[in-house]
């Protein structure tokens, strides 16, 4: 399996735009962290946002009825959300994941 050259860079846009709404938080927020913290929580927004609209559209970005720039605009927010926010979108990406690979069954999801 291969990315095309629009799936690379519609994902790669998508990635980019989840850390700049995480760089955008954590300026927001404020806090004093060092560098290895910041680059941490930013690179980890654009990292979500990425895994996030991934596992929403698949391989088609240019085939969806909103367009490209909807999803741009959703990593983003998923960038900007708070850490609470954006472990419930993690777990509920594993648990997606899981039962995809056929590792856990739909009657015993994780909390």
């Amino acid at each position: 399996m291969e990315f095309d050259k629009t799936e690379a860079i519609f994902y790669g846009i998508i990635g980019a735009a989840g850390s700049i709404g995480g760089l955008i938080r954590l300026w927001r927020d404020n806090e004093r962290l060092d560098i290895r913290g910041s680059l941490g929580r930013i690179l980890s927004s654009g990292i979500l946002a990425f895994g996030a609209i991934g596992c929403w559209i698949g391989r088609a970005p240019s085939d969806t009825i909103t367009g490209p720039v909807f999803y741009v605009a959703v990593a983003t927010l998923i960038g900007y959300m708070g850490k609470e926010l954006q472990d419930k979108i993690l777990a509920k990406l594993v648990t997606y994941a899981l039962k995809r690979a056929g590792l856990i069954d739909e009657a015993k999801e994780p909390d």
